[in-house]
This record gives C-alpha cells, sequence and structure tokens, in this order.
C-alpha cells in the first residue's frame, strides 16, 4: 500500500533525477512500480509509525517536513526535505519507535517507488532501473553524510561552539569566507537542538563581536574562533 493517494488539484511539473529525459522517467517509474501525488502547502501526506517501509518517497518538486514524535507526544525534530531528497528507512526513518508524519511544506509532488521492486530488479536489469539505484545510493550516501555532520556538531557543549563548527564546515564546503547556508536560521535553530531566540542571540552576539556578518541565509566569517 501506498503512503497516500490523495490529489492536489494544482498540476506540479514532475522533474526526474538528473541527466533523465521525460520519457526515461516514464520508463523508470514504470520500471521500480512508482506513482506520483500532488499536495497543496500545509497538506498531510502521510503518517510513519511502523517497524517498516514498503516504499521510498522522492521529493520531485517542492518540499516537505517531517515531525518526529516521541513516545510521550512530544514533538522532537522537525526536518525539512527539499527537491531531490528521498524518504525511507535510509532516508529520514529508523525503526525506533517514533511516530513520524510528512507534512508538504510547500506545494510539491512525491513519487513513491515500491521498495520490493528495487530489491528484486525487473529481469533484464534496464538501465533506467541500474540508473535509478545508481541515484538511490548517491542520495542516501549525502543523506548519511549529513547525518555525520550533525552528530559531530552536537558533540560540542556550548551552542557557540556548535554554531562556529557549522558555519566553517559551510565556508569550507563553498570555499569561501562568505557563503549562503542551505536553510533558514528557524530550520537551523532546529538542527542545532536549540530554539530561534537562543540561535538569534548567539549570531546577534557574534556579530557585534565582529565574528561574522549575516542576512538572512548569506553569511560572511570575519575572525576565526
Amino acid at each position: 500500500m501506498l503512503f497516500g493517494d490523495k490529489k492536489a488539484s494544482k498540476s506540479l511539473e514532475i522533474q526526474g533525477f538528473q541527466g533523465f529525459s521525460a520519457s526515461d522517467f516514464t520508463r523508470l517509474k514504470a520500471s521500480v512500480g512508482a506513482t506520483t501525488n500532488y499536495y497543496m502547502q500545509g497538506e498531510k501526506i502521510f503518517r510513519y509509525s511502523k517497524l517498516s517501509v514498503s516504499n521510498i518517497a522522492y521529493i520531485s518538486e517542492g518540499s516537505v517536513y517531517i515531525c518526529a514524535t516521541d513516545l510521550s507526544g512530544k514533538v522532537v525534530s522537525n526536518e525539512v526535505f527539499k527537491k531531490g531528497d528521498m524518504i525511507g528507512e535510509l532516508f529520514g526513518f529508523s525503526p525506533n519507535g517514533f511516530d513520524y508524519t510528512v507534512y508538504a511544506k510547500s506545494d510539491c509532488s512525491v513519487v513513491f517507488f515500491d521498495a520490493g521492486k528495487l530489491l528484486h530488479p525487473c529481469e533484464n536489469m534496464c538501465r533506467h532501473h541500474t540508473a535509478f539505484l545508481n541515484e538511490l545510493f548517491k542520495i542516501a550516501s549525502i543523506r548519511l553524510s549529513a547525518r555525520e555532520e550533525r552528530l559531530l556538531l552536537l558533540g560540542y557543549k556550548t551552542l557557540r561552539e556548535k554554531l562556529s563548527a557549522y558555519l566553517k564546515n559551510q565556508s569550507y564546503l563553498s570555499k569561501s569566507d562568505s557563503f549562503d547556508i542551505p536553510m533558514s536560521q528557524t530550520e537551523l535553530a532546529s538542527y542545532l537542538f536549540t530554539d530561534r531566540s537562543a540561535l538569534a542571540r548567539e549570531l546577534s552576539l557574534m556579530k557585534s563581536e565582529g565574528r561574522i556578518n549575516y542576512k538572512g541565509k548569506h553569511f560572511e566569517i570575519l575572525k576565526a574562533e
């Protein structure tokens, strides 16, 4: 059973993986048993609270966010997944007893792939299936690397240390002291397991000390910690 079959009235353009033509993507979807659903901003896409998942969801347009709720009912994470991301056991869920609810952060389209057909490929192992698996592992690698980075950041004791390490890494990735971060300050606060006001205070303090300059998602490191 798919996560959901509800379709919004607004049509959004489907875009396949990088390097795929529209016809390639159509054959790919047929090869791995995929269906596409459309959702409006704020609409609930699906809820996941089982120990396994039989489908993998690919965000082909727009963005979604996942609310992770612990056994006491407290929301402990609010992670955003954007176009090109995948959701599934390797990409955002694990059998840890948490309850996950996925919502549309913006108008979006989601392609659901049958995980069983991925594990049992078509007899001829068509190039579309092979290309999909390559993309699958590439996205998994990126997602796991991002999780490793987050774990390393959370190893620091203070918010200043976490924030400084995060900005240094973004500077390294962009190969410049002037760069854009891939999330809003609200999302960054959630990423660093702090609240928005605490993050805003720390950023303002670092700016007043002449260590950084920033506006929106754009940052500039002026003085190394």
